[in-house]
């Protein structure tokens, strides 16, 4: 079996480095492909997600999770006993980690991003499946199958791991049996096609085998951020819209945990803090609020996102309530926009960023690794903004829908989300529809809301990570979705720098974009226009 990369990543647990060595040492299964340590830029429940070990073969697409320690369940609370012997109660069942991982995945490959292999995916045959490193009997749970999980026993020569493994694959063959077995060529194909949902943050020492030369391009300069966030005690790390800077400060958070020190994240904005949270290797991490940090515990090291939503003098008093040493002798890593995405609810403070930047080292993050090249083409022309170079792709067109009637805004709305989800299989959680003014949203009548048949979540509630996001710009800054919509470009006076919330708005987008686009929105992009020329 192939083994992408050719070693563990750096940081991997001992049971995740144990079954690595039995798959690399495997013999018979020379038509396979294991990935190790898939991250996912998009999953169900989170922000991001993780596969510990991706199998593609001709039998079809496998998952696997891999549990260490001992593995026991009591009808209602699953836990993990270390070799301590102190028990960790695990937030979900492992086999729900390996479906939700399958599902998200199956919602990726099987969706517009790629077209070139969305075909073989659909097509092909999807399991998962759960490996229990120290556990020696199989878990009794009413989830799933005895044969969808391999067992300490099974673990102790190559010989028997092929065996088990082979079993729990031939039963999702059996389940399954109409499937067809892929070809060599598919297989490759759905390999080339993962490889961009790498985890973009690995140590540069971990070789990845026929690496695309444009993913290596787009990581090397957050590479560089990390080194340098390592050596130096203090970071200013800008950056436009899509350039990883929040993948980056969540990287750096958990290397410096990972060194020893004591760390909180903190940022402005709630929704994204929660979702950082439940990421894969953030315990031990603090995640608090910015506005909450007063009361928060005196740490080593603290990480600072999005900070120029409150950026200006009450940074040192804050710093030196919840950072040893303070701002000036302190341990911290600072991450902003200071250009398009500040000013959206408050002035920005051109003038202490100078102060702050003589206490730091400063960093800056150029290459685009969210949007398409439509998008920050789109985006630049309509705001004249900066958002870096390089994108993920050229990407579909972005589309403006003119709208003349709040009153019908929303039956336009509709008919475009139901067309992503019926034609382009977009998953309604990778869906946000944002507006720029929140006192002018657009109606949605019963019919429409009929026609919807999903209900349009608040950001603010728990369950908006599962369905279609429904939020102003400004409080979805920071997250991202795969298809965005922009409505509300109505009464723009009302809103603080406009055209900033529309650069905010648009850059919100991955793959898709949409607007509804109004006289008042014209306005606003032809005189930015206007004003670069002059």
């Amino acid at each position: 079996m192939k083994l992408i990369p050719t070693t563990p990543t750096i940081g991997a647990e001992n049971s995740e480095r144990k079954v690595f060595q039995l798959l690399q040492g495997l013999t018979g299964w020379d038509n396979w492909v294991g990935l190790h340590s898939v991250r996912l830029d998009w999953h169900l429940n989170q922000v991001e997600g993780e596969i510990d070990f991706l199998l593609i073969g001709p039998a079809g697409i496998f998952t696997i999770e891999v549990k260490g320690g001992r593995i026991e369940f009591d009808g209602n609370v699953w836990s993990s006993t270390d070799k301590d012997g102190v028990i960790h109660r695990l937030r979900k069942s492992p086999m729900r980690q390996a479906s939700d991982a399958m599902w998200s995945l199956k919602s990726v490959l099987c969706g517009p991003r790629f077209s070139k292999s969305r075909k073989i995916a659909k097509s092909s045959r999807w399991g998962c499946l759960v490996i229990f490193t120290d556990t020696e009997n199989h878990v009794s749970s009413v989830e799933w199958h005895p044969d969808k999980t391999i067992v300490s026993n099974a673990l102790t020569s190559f010989e028997t791991f092929s065996a088990a493994l082979k079993s729990a694959i031939q039963y999702h063959i059996n389940q399954d049996s109409q499937r067809q077995n892929l070809e060599i060529g598919d297989i490759e194909l759905l390999t080339q096609s993962c490889r961009p949902i790498f985890d973009t943050v690995p140590s540069l020492k971990e070789e990845l085998l026929h690496h695309d030369q444009i993913a290596m391009a787009l990581t090397n300069e957050q590479y560089k951020v990390l080194d340098w966030a390592i050596e130096n005690p203090r970071i200013i790390c800008a950056g436009g819209a899509g350039t990883g800077k929040t993948l980056v400060a969540l990287e750096v958070a958990r290397r410096r945990r990972d060194s020893g020190h004591t760390v909180t994240f903190t940022c402005g904005n709630r929704p994204l803090l929660a979702l950082l949270a439940r990421q894969p290797l953030t315990s031990g991490i603090n995640f608090i609020e910015w506005s909450e940090l007063g009361n928060s515990p005196t740490v080593d090291f603290l990480v600072v996102d999005e900070a120029q939503d409150f950026l200006g003098p009450d940074f040192e008093k804050v710093f030196s309530k919840v950072l040893k040493y303070g701002l000036t002798q302190g341990e911290w890593f600072v991450s902003l926009d200071p250009n398009m995405q500040s000013g959206l609810e408050r002035p920005f403070d051109r003038e202490y960023l100078e102060i702050l930047n003589s206490y730091a080292t400063r960093m800056r993050l150029n290459k685009n690794v969210r949007n398409t090249r439509t998008i920050i083409e789109q985006t630049q022309w309509a705001t004249k903004a900066d958002l870096g170079v390089e994108g993920t792709g050229t990407g579909p067109p972005v589309v403006w829908i003119p709208s003349s009637d709040p009153r019908t805004e929303g039956d336009l709305v509709v008919k475009e989300i139901r067309r992503l989800i019926d034609e382009e299989s977009t998953h309604p959680s990778e869906i946000a529809v944002l507006y720029l003014n929140s006192n002018s949203r657009p109606q949605f009548s019963e019919e429409a809301r009929r026609d919807l048949g999903i209900p349009l979540l608040d950001l603010s509630g728990p369950n908006h990570v599962c369905g279609i996001t429904f939020s102003s710009v400004a409080a979805f800054k920071g997250l991202e979705r795969q298809a965005v919509l922009i409505v509300g470009a109505r009464n723009l006076d009302e809103v603080m720098n406009p055209l900033n919330h529309l650069y905010t708005g648009m850059s919100r987008a991955r793959g898709f974009l949409w607007i509804a686009t109004t006289d008042e929105l014209g306005d606003l992009v032809n005189s930015a226009a206007g004003q670069e020329t002059s």
